[in-house]
């Protein structure tokens, strides 16, 4: 299965570091996801799952 080309993030061809560089996709990826859904904040769990909020559900 391939993402759709909006989707998808450029990978380094040289020196990969995969943490790093997975980490940098999902980062990105999820993002991209946040300001499609017009989410104010987001994050990506230790496991690669993206985690999206607004102002009302942050815990001041």
């Amino acid at each position: 299965m391939r993402l759709p080309q909006e989707l998808q993030v450029e990978v380094p061809s040289q020196g990969l570091n995969a943490v790093k560089d997975a980490h940098q996709i999902i980062g990105q990826f999820c993002g991209r996801e946040a300001v499609a859904l017009g989410k104010k904040y987001f994050g990506v769990e230790f496991y690669g799952e993206c985690y999206f909020g607004d102002d009302k559900d942050l815990d001041y």
